[in-house]
């Protein structure tokens, strides 16, 4: 493959890795604002602000009404607050459909990286190239057996998804000389995360408990699904752009915005991370 070509091919795979981190978790957002299931949101705000001293929170005088309200105060609570939102976390056909298709994004990236590995190198590796994918396939076999009788199939398969990236980035050594494409396609996820935010905790669901003085959603996670994620990747972010980016122009106002994003997702991780990024930087 000519240079000129594989970096174009590089562009639309990391333009493919955007769409893909947002498709994955644009029901949920969606939900948690109420764009959809809006019925469902409708019935959580009910259950939320049946508890006392809540009915004047904003979101209870805008999204439900005083009489749905009394109806919900009147039910046994039980897990009520738990079920109200569980929505959020059960996916629909077409949800499905976009998460099928992260699957088929990440499976064609290792087969793409996989093939131009070859190509660079004349045709398939070696044996002792061949060697750390042999030491993977291994590991994730044994991981697979220990999780089978203690899990059960199906958890120890989507265990075993979680483990694509290694081969990947074994494989996937002939896109390295392309790597500030993908840095610059993982800064402008964190501008799109940052765009989401405000609408989340504004009028997102207030699955992570709340700012109660401002009547705001605590914790933000964005098209990541979690909290812990949106802040745990704005790190990983803004130190791939920092090492891969082709230019650093405008570093410090994505800086600025990736603390925006790692406050708003209260993560914990994320802020540790972050500080030491940051004395890493200094």
């Amino acid at each position: 493959m000519a240079p000129e070509q594989h970096s174009s091919w590089a562009k639309l795979l990391a333009l493919a890795l955007l769409l893909a981190a947002i498709g994955n978790g644009a029901g949920a957002y969606l939900k948690r604002i109420g764009v959809l299931d809006r019925e469902a949101y409708k019935a959580f705000w009910a259950v939320r602000c049946a508890i006392p001293d809540r009915a004047e929170q904003r979101p209870c005088l805008v999204y439900t009404t005083p009489a749905e309200i009394a109806a919900r105060a009147a039910q046994p609570p039980m897990d009520a607050a738990d079920a109200a939102y569980r929505h959020v976390y059960r996916p629909g056909p077409v949800e499905r459909v976009l998460k099928l298709a992260k699957d088929a994004f990440w499976l064609l990236l290792l087969a793409t990286a996989a093939w131009t590995f070859a190509a660079a190198r004349g045709g398939p590796p070696g044996p002792r190239r061949a060697a750390p994918l042999l030491l993977f396939a291994l590991d994730a076999l044994a991981a697979l057996l220990v999780s089978l009788p203690v899990n059960g199939v199906l958890v120890a398969l989507a265990g075993a998804r979680g483990m694509l990236f290694l081969p990947l980035a074994l494989a996937g050594r002939g896109l390295v000389h392309h790597i500030g494409v993908f840095a610059l396609g993982a800064s402008a996820l964190l501008v799109v995360q940052a765009a989401l935010v405000p609408f989340e905790l504004w009028r997102g669901l207030h699955i992570f408990h709340e700012w109660s003085p401002w009547d705001l959603a605590r914790r933000a996670a964005g098209t990541l699904v979690q909290p812990n994620s949106l802040g745990v990747f704005t790190v990983c972010a803004l130190a791939f752009h920092f090492c891969f980016a082709p230019r650093r122009a405008g570093f410090a106002w994505l800086l600025a915005l990736g603390g925006v994003l790692v406050v708003a997702s209260a993560s914990g991780t994320g802020m540790v991370c972050a500080a030491l990024g940051g004395a890493a930087l200094l």
